[in-house]
């Protein structure tokens, strides 16, 4: 049976044929300078899922693209900060402006500066190579000029397989150096040092568009209009279109002219809505240290109204206050399986974490790392639970208050000050089991020793910790 094939048929083919060598062309003109394509992988390998908040300036002419984004895998180039005196004039970056969209999306890529990210026909942004990090650059164009075919790849040999084959490569070195990329972008005060951006780019799809500001003049450049009368149309069909594609609230600011709004300023506008019109305070409040830096205590009365700030760091959790009752710090050493650092900061009542510095770190770190973490914040306490007992243990007498929660014991244990009386101490041998003997014959050497600062309870090893806490809590 013959294939019969219509001219409109013919025409579809023939179209989608030319869309997709479109498409090539457009894709190989970015990875002839070796641009890194923002693919699935890629954004979950250096950012994970996130949703965030941005921002960004369009013009009447863009409305219907930015309207044709929402919900899909186009991305769009945003902002979290932008200089005080760009906001406040409402120009975009390449667009004449007088529209703010406040935006939610996920997060493909977060840069301090702009990263001069470009999309392909699809919609899929690309970045620029050099705003990488050196390794990474360095790694891909040593990659790069050993596959030659990806250099040949605009002209006519090249083909859609190459193509795929600079996907994997790029996938592959941006799994080996996410680390590396994330710290890049986002230590901002070590990777930036004193050079200031006027914006910064942020990178997200799937939108979803919040509010709108936008002012009455974003039309006075379009034409001499013959009649008032058709400039005010105009103006109330774009207020239409902005409200269809709004979920919140859109906001018209004419400073009284044809419709009688008060001016409202793009800058408080922009930062009631979690935007930052100066550097200085996007830094401090989106730089994420690559490595633990000291901390700073405040001395002042503990305050309930603010909890407490929870930051990971060391391969642990510090949880800092608003205003702790002194200037110490706890230091807690998890133990395995379950007692993670979140699971152990769970177990502490709320009063306790309201008003004192604890930093919670897994048993296989040391006190060496506890104090590099707190720097000049003095420990007052150390507590260990589970396995993390054997790196309390060496701390008795050390400290002004040292608690054993249920510990793992060995006979090294039993060497140091154990008993003082700064030394406190809540065990059950019959919960670890016979394979745990040696733990078991040690805890009980160790309770021998310290006497009446060693309590035997008859509860599980999981309940150890919220138990402690709340007869020890005050001495933290």
């Amino acid at each position: 049976m013959k294939l019969q094939v219509t001219e409109s048929q013919l025409k579809l083919i023939e179209q989608q044929q030319l869309n997709e060598l479109k498409w090539l062309a457009n894709v190989q003109s970015h990875i002839v300078k070796m641009d890194v394509p923002l693919t699935p992988s890629l954004v979950n390998y250096i950012w994970g899922k996130q949703r965030v908040t941005t921002f960004h300036i369009g013009d009447v002419h863009g409305i219907d693209r930015i309207a044709s984004m929402v919900g899909t895998r186009k991305s769009l180039s945003t902002f979290r900060f932008m200089d005080k005196v760009m906001v406040k004039d409402m120009k975009g970056i390449q667009t004449e402006g007088g529209i703010i969209y406040q935006i939610e999306g996920s997060l493909q890529f977060d840069a301090p500066t702009d990263i001069m990210s470009a999309p392909d026909e699809t919609g899929r942004r690309w970045v620029n190579f050099f705003s990488f990090p050196d390794n990474f650059k360095d790694r891909l164009e040593h990659e790069y000029e050993v596959h030659e075919k990806f250099r040949h790849l605009n002209e006519p040999k090249g083909s859609s397989k190459d193509l795929f084959e600079y996907y994997r490569l790029i996938d592959r070195l941006v799994k080996e150096h996410a680390k590396e990329i994330r710290e890049f972008f986002t230590d901002i005060k070590k990777n930036r040092g004193d050079r200031e951006s006027s914006w910064n780019e942020t990178v997200v799809n799937n939108i979803q568009i919040k509010d709108i500001l936008w002012k009455e003049d974003i039309v006075d450049f379009l034409e001499t209009w013959e009649t008032n009368e058709q400039k005010i149309n105009v103006i109330k069909e774009i207020g239409i279109k902005l409200n269809s594609i709004a979920t919140g609230d859109v906001y018209l600011s004419d400073n009284g002219r044809t419709f009688g709004f008060r001016k409202i300023s793009p800058v408080k506008w922009v930062e009631e809505r979690g935007g930052v019109t100066d550097f200085k305070k996007y830094v401090k409040k989106f730089n994420v240290d690559s490595e633990p830096r000291t901390i700073q205590i405040n001395e002042e009365k503990p305050s309930p109204n603010n909890p407490p700030f929870e930051k990971k760091i060391g391969g642990g959790i510090l949880s800092t206050p608003d205003k702790p009752v002194d200037n110490t710090a706890c230091v807690i050493f998890g133990g395995v399986s379950y007692a993670t650092p979140k699971w152990m900061l769970g177990e502490i009542p709320q009063e306790i974490k309201d008003r004192k510095t604890i930093l919670v770190l897994p048993f296989t770190s040391n006190l060496d790392e506890a104090k590099r973490i707190l720097g000049k914040t003095p420990i007052k306490s150390v507590l260990g639970f589970s396995a993390g007992g054997l790196k309390a243990w060496p701390a008795s007498s050390e400290y002004e208050f040292v608690g054993l929660i249920d510990p793992s014991t060995d006979k090294n244990s039993l060497r140091y000050h154990i008993n003082d009386n700064r030394v406190h101490m809540i065990y059950n041998p019959s919960g670890w089991g016979s394979q745990y003997q040696k733990i078991i014959d040690s805890q009980k050497e160790a309770a021998k020793i310290m006497r009446g600062n060693a309590t035997l309870l008859n509860i599980g090893h999981s309940k150890m910790p919220a138990e402690f806490f709340k007869r020890f809590g005050n001495n933290l």
